[in-house]
């Protein structure tokens, strides 16, 4: 479907590295919204898989403000399941 399941890092890697500078946002934003849209559809598992993926995606290009949206996906994740993160 449209929220198919984040890739693998090595393939969000090679695509960064073509698209030089802007794949530093434009993956981790990409999975952010990914999340987003599971969230909001009430995909808990899907939006936490993409959040998660796009943290690491983050810590490893070094996108501090993405990394941040990502672990505010993750929290308001397990706000909507009450759990911890």
């Amino acid at each position: 479907g449209p929220l198919s399941t984040p890739k693998p890092r090595n393939t969000h890697l090679a695509v960064a590295r073509e698209l030089g500078s802007a794949g530093v946002e434009i993956i981790p934003e990409s999975l952010v919204n990914l999340g987003l849209a599971a969230r909001s559809r009430g995909d808990h598992e899907r939006a936490r898989a993409a959040f998660r993926e796009a943290l690491t995606v983050s810590h490893e290009m070094g996108n501090k403000p993405s990394a941040i949206n990502a672990l505010e996906g993750i929290a308001g994740v397990a706000a909507a399941l009450g759990a911890p993160a």
